[in-house]
């Protein structure tokens, strides 16, 4: 089942730069724009419940399992369209903003492709 699904409507030029230390960072289109460069914009979409370890982020086909999830994940995707997606498999985090995910890292994100939180029913 879906808690979230969006799609990414735009990457800002230096966005998938961040993929060298593991890191993607998604924003709604009123991102600042100082930031929106740095960003994969995403469609604004209803985060259902929060996001819990045992989650499951999906990047167009490809699964992520959530490894750990920072306090305020959940409410700055709610209203922001705000994450940090650290592709560590890491269990604790000392990044509010941050969801962890086990998998190898993806090499690419393409504007037009889903993104979305899965739970097991």
């Amino acid at each position: 089942m879906d808690i979230y699904r969006t799609t990414i409507e735009s990457i800002g030029p230096y966005a998938l730069d961040f993929l060298e230390t593991d890191v993607l960072i998604t924003f709604y289109p009123h991102a600042p724009e100082g930031l929106r460069d740095y960003c994969l914009i995403l469609t604004p979409a209803e985060l259902v419940t929060d996001i819990q370890v045992g989650d499951y982020l999906r990047l167009g086909e490809t699964r992520y399992p959530v490894t750990a999830v920072g306090p305020v994940a959940s409410e700055n995707l709610r209203n922001l369209g705000h994450i940090s997606l650290r592709f560590d498999g890491a269990i604790t985090t000392p990044w509010a903003g941050s969801i962890h995910l086990a998998g190898d890292k993806p090499r690419a994100a393409s504007a037009g492709e889903m993104l979305a939180i899965e739970r097991e029913a």
